[in-house]
């Protein structure tokens, strides 16, 4: 209830009770008073309703003041009709703090303040002049030649009047400073604030609130706020309020969209304020949209920091068993292929056939391994652009789609430009995206997309099978996690294809949705443009090299010229048919079972010069990387001609050492015919001869 109601209700009040002396039989309430009440009354009514219509301050203030001084009037007269006296000094205290009350405003209270002051002077100044007198018959003072009792009575009327202005000053500054303070406070809040009313009207809205589509007059109803909000959330919303009325708190977290069109998310408090009869609804709330951005940054990085921690666990763990899996696997996989190549029964040869195409499987299973193990390390980079790298990869798999009846489309989008690139791991990626895509799209459609993007390529496949659900979504880059049926699949490929992305600087991510038909999954692959290229290293993994040619074996026999490959190996059963294969090959080897053992042979001088060392690099004793650097301090020349064999190029000790020596390496488990091309091809090199 406003300030001006209350004055109508206390001079409302004030005319009941002198109607009551008046039917009390006080002498002293006589028509006149009771008219003049009256009017008094009536034109509170008529001040109350001209207040309510006018909208700018200083009219407001104006009429407040022409308020106060017909009030003061009144109240004189009445003053007059009652008492029959001029001693006015209580009612014009009264009515001039009453008029400072109600106008809060400095000008209105002093112009109020200097007319009562005048008008009390003037009423017993002109009774002690003689002008006017009061009615003799109450008892009062008479004044009328007694100017130094007049004079006294206006002073102190006037000192009363302005001490009870002054002290009613003070309290108004205080008033407002805590007002002003309030109001700073309001107003620089972060937070959005406004108040509801039980008609839907807002009122209270600070600056933030009004960014929200909150306006600052209380005249937009709560229904204009919630169309700024999704309907399922504006339900919510509609409730709680609702339920805030009745007197219960709550808080709850949306979407809206502000006035300039941005979506943003709040949190949001509804607390019930007011009285019963008078509620309101106080709502209060924070723009939290970068709060949730930073959490789902934190979720994200704290997954992809458990992610490399698994990386890294899976790494070492290949890292320490890598050479004792290949070991054995080598000795498997080269007795089978020994045994493959004499005749056999027809059973044994279906045996034989099946134990090397599970030791086949199980190479590839170890190869995968350490392609993840070696996510952390430098690979060799070359200038190619993705679209060319991935039609180039895309080829043998159509033969693949078509068994499946997938169409497989391929687009191209602006311009790429060429950049640095694992060439053969962007291959892997492409393969190992499209070979999925295929397997859940079954007579659909796959679509691979290569886009120029404004700071490098990005490469989408996408697939119109079943989709991929949220929770396998999370865990599909861990390694060893697949939903493929047991023998169809390791879990290693997309751990392989991020591993092989994040070298290359970029990302790699799984979203939901196909081009046509379906739901289907959709994969994006980022790579950046500028990234720090890695130096041109030897690859520990180098790709199999041809065999000597037929010229140069045919030449070498002719002129009677003996071979001779010395080979280092501590475990016999994988030295023994290697040694096997090459003297097949026309070598004549020398076998050894650490470096101790070699450096002990070549120094003996009854041991034929040696045209080619392979040797493993994980042994007890000397190893092969110390055999080596003893090799090159002692026969420099010999050191030259060295083939390192060995399962474990997962470890950035082992992939250093072969980067800074230079040497070429071939990967345990491997089929004997790799092992006698990669060493005539050592044989054959210039460095060699």
């Amino acid at each position: 209830m406003d300030v001006n109601r209350w004055r109508a209700i206390t001079v409302g009040l004030f005319v009941a009770v002198m109607g009551i002396f008046r039917l009390a039989g006080a002498p002293w309430v006589s028509l006149p008073v009771v008219g003049t009440m009256l009017l008094w009354l009536a034109l509170t009514g008529v001040w109350h309703s001209v207040l309510r219509r006018a909208s700018d301050a200083r009219r407001v203030d104006r009429l407040l003041t022409v308020i106060s001084v017909v009030d003061l009037t009144l109240a004189a007269v009445v003053q007059q009709l009652a008492d029959g006296t001029w001693y006015l000094g209580p009612t014009m205290f009264l009515v001039v703090i009453a008029s400072c009350a109600l106008s809060l405003q400095f000008w209105s209270a002093l112009a109020a303040t200097a007319y009562g002051a005048v008008a009390y002077a003037t009423l017993i100044l002109g009774e002690v002049a003689g002008f006017w007198q009061a009615d003799t018959s109450v008892t009062a003072p008479q004044l009328v030649g007694r100017w130094s009792s007049g004079i006294e009575i206006v002073v102190l009327g006037w000192l009363a009047m302005f001490a009870a202005v002054l002290l009613f000053w003070g309290f108004h500054d205080r008033l407002q400073r805590v007002h002003r303070r309030f109001r700073q406070l309001f107003d620089a809040s972060p937070y959005f604030i406004f108040t509801v009313r039980p008609d839907g009207g807002l009122t209270s809205a600070n600056p933030v609130a009004r960014e929200y589509g909150v306006p600052d007059a209380s005249v937009a109803p709560f229904s204009a706020i919630l169309q700024r909000i999704p309907p399922d959330d504006a339900d919510e919303i509609a409730r709680r309020v609702r339920a805030a009325f009745a007197g219960e708190s709550s808080q709850y977290e949306h979407r809206i969209r502000r006035i300039d069109g941005a979506e943003r998310w709040l949190r949001v408090t509804y607390t019930p304020t007011g009285t019963k009869g008078q509620r309101r609804v106080l709502v209060m709330g924070a723009d939290i949209t970068d709060e949730r951005a930073a959490a789902a940054e934190r979720d994200r990085l704290t997954r992809e920091i458990e992610s490399a921690g698994r990386m890294r666990l899976v790494g070492q763990l290949v890292s320490g068993v890598a050479h004792e899996l290949n070991n054995p696997l080598a000795a498997i996989l080269n007795y089978g292929e020994l045994l493959r190549a004499e005749a056999r029964p027809a059973q044994d040869a279906e045996a034989l056939e099946v134990m090397h195409a599970q030791a086949m499987r199980a190479r590839a299973i170890v190869r995968d391994l350490l392609l993840v193990a070696r996510a952390s390390n430098e690979r060799p980079r070359e200038t190619a652009s993705v679209d060319d790298v991935v039609r180039r990869a895309l080829q043998p798999m159509a033969a693949k789609a078509a068994a499946a009846g997938v169409h497989l489309q391929f687009d191209l989008v602006g311009e790429v430009r060429p950049q640095r690139l694992d060439v053969a791991g962007i291959e892997q990626v492409v393969t190992n995206l499209v070979s999925n895509a295929i397997d859940a799209a079954p007579q659909g459609t796959v679509r691979v997309t290569v886009a120029a993007t404004e700071d490098g390529t990005r490469l989408d496949v996408r697939d119109t099978g079943a989709g991929i659900p949220a929770d396998v979504r999370a865990r599909l880059f861990e390694p060893f996690f697949t939903t493929k049926a047991p023998g169809q699949g390791t879990g290693l490929g997309l751990a392989v294809t991020r591993g092989i992305v994040e070298q290359h600087g970029g990302t790699i991510r799984v979203e939901h949705g196909a081009a046509t038909g379906g739901s289907g999954a959709h994969f994006v692959v980022e790579l950046p443009m500028r990234i720090e290229s890695p130096p041109e290293v030897a690859s520990p993994s180098a790709p199999p090299m041809p065999a000597r040619s037929a010229a140069a074996a045919t030449s070498a026999e002719h002129h009677g010229v003996i071979r001779v490959a010395m080979l280092v190996d501590d475990e016999q059963v994988v030295r023994s048919p290697m040694a096997r294969a090459l003297r097949n090959a026309g070598w004549v080897v020398i076998e050894c079972g650490d470096g101790e053992a070699a450096l002990a042979a070549l120094r003996d001088p009854a041991t034929p010069r040696i045209d080619a060392i392979i040797s493993d690099i994980r042994m007890p004793g000397m190893d092969g990387p110390a055999f080596y650097r003893r090799l090159r301090r002692e026969q420099p020349t010999l050191a030259t001609r060295m083939l390192f064999a060995t399962g474990d190029t997962a470890s950035e000790e082992v992939a250093h050492f072969l980067a800074d020596s230079g040497c070429p390496v071939i990967e345990k488990p491997f089929t004997l015919r790799e092992l006698v091309a990669a060493v005539d091809q050592l044989t054959a090199s210039p460095q060699s001869s």
